[in-house]
């Protein structure tokens, strides 16, 4: 038997993610087998790094990718422009959401954004779930091979040279 909280819609935010394929979000979205809303939020306020000419030019292109596979689904992309927390807030209040799956970014800026808006969608009674992304497919798994391989394999550095890279991770996430 299907309650009426059952019936809710969840809200799928697409970020820098726009694909169906290998994305966690829209696999914890569908696991729910409730009704999926899509969407893509045009950020461009002050606490978001500006797009240049070729990040909106691939942007539309990969939005309109997007599109067209969701439609062969039978689903649609909603496109939103303004404040991600003001817009998602009122998609919530448009369809009735009460969940909300993204997948995370780990910029500084980004995750201190999203922190602040799960806060603010949780007062509101709507959970604000988001997915890492595994280490899949094959560019992502010859990437790691490539990490993994150099630092098994450190370059030996001359006598009384400095090390070629004495960084330290800027975030505790990062190893």
């Amino acid at each position: 038997m299907t309650t009426k909280a059952d019936d809710r819609p969840v809200i799928l935010w697409f970020r820098q993610d726009l694909r169906l394929a290998d994305n966690p979000a829209l696999t914890h979205a569908l696991e729910t087998g409730r009704p999926i809303v899509p969407v893509y939020i045009l950020d461009q306020g002050a606490a978001v790094r500006p797009m240049g000419a070729a990040s909106l030019w691939w942007l539309d292109k990969s939005l309109r990718a997007l599109e067209a596979s969701l439609r062969e689904r039978g689903s649609r992309l909603i496109l939103r422009r303004g404040d991600s927390e003001a817009e998602l807030l009122r998609l919530v209040a448009d369809t009735g959401a009460d969940a909300v799956y993204m997948n995370r970014l780990f910029e500084p800026d980004a995750f201190a954004r999203d922190a602040d808006i799960a806060h603010t969608l949780k007062t509101e009674g709507v959970d604000s779930t988001g997915q890492r992304a595994e280490r899949r497919g094959p560019a992502v798994q010859g990437f790691y091979a490539l990490h993994e391989g150099l630092a098994r394999h450190s370059l030996a550095a001359a006598p009384g040279s400095r090390p070629a890279c004495a960084c330290k991770p800027v975030h505790p996430c990062v190893r």
